[in-house]
This record gives C-alpha cells, structure tokens and sequence, in this order.
C-alpha cells in the first residue's frame, strides 16, 4: 500500500551562522592568490609556460607521425603518453616550488597537514 507523500515530509528549524577560520583560494595557470585574515599573497607558478611548451610539442608529434604512420598511430600515443607524464611531473614540481614549506606535522601527497 502506497505511503502518502505528505507523511515523508519533514520540517526544520535552521539557524544562520558565520563562518570563521576560512581561506580564499585563487588558482590560475601564471599564479595562486591566497586571501588570509584581509591580506592578499600572491604565489608565481609559471604553469602557462609549461602548458604551452607541452602544447607545441604535441602539436608537432601530431604532425609528424599522422603523415607517415597514419592518424591514432601507436608510437605517436606512446611519445603522447609520456609527455603528458613529463608534463604532469613538471607541473607538479613548480606547484610546490611556489608553496611555503610546512611548519611541524607529517607532509602528505595532497598537501600539507598539521596533526
């Protein structure tokens, strides 16, 4: 026998509140802008540079083995495959170059966490 729908209903109360302790967090390509407590600190990461150096990159693989071996070919993707590795690691690398270090606590892969 079918429930009413009116009996799955439910109300609350809900009260309002202001968050405190938060961190604004901008992520572009060129650079990282963190707000703190009404001050803005600007972090440099340069990523536009390395997206684009990989971009040109493929663009020429691309070029070069869909004329003589033919699009979706398999050395092309196995040179795709590693230049995205490369590029991901190089990424990787000037994120936390621009990041301050961490102050006590355990250094983790996502980031660093006080325990």
């Amino acid at each position: 026998m079918p429930v009413p729908s009116e009996r799955l209903l439910r109300s609350k109360e809900v009260s309002e509140y202001r968050p405190r302790g938060y961190i604004t967090v901008d992520v572009n390509e060129s650079s990282e802008a963190v707000l703190i407590d009404g001050v803005v600190y600007l972090l440099e990461t340069d990523l536009s540079e390395v997206t684009l150096g990989y971009y040109y990159r493929r663009k020429r693989v691309q070029e070069k083995y869909d004329e003589v071996y033919g699009p979706c070919s398999r050395p092309a993707r196995r040179i795709f495959k590693r230049l995205s590795n490369n590029e991901r690691v190089l990424k990787g690398d000037k994120v936390e170059a621009g990041r301050p270090n961490c102050q006590g606590g355990s250094s983790k892969k996502a980031g660093c966490h006080s325990s």
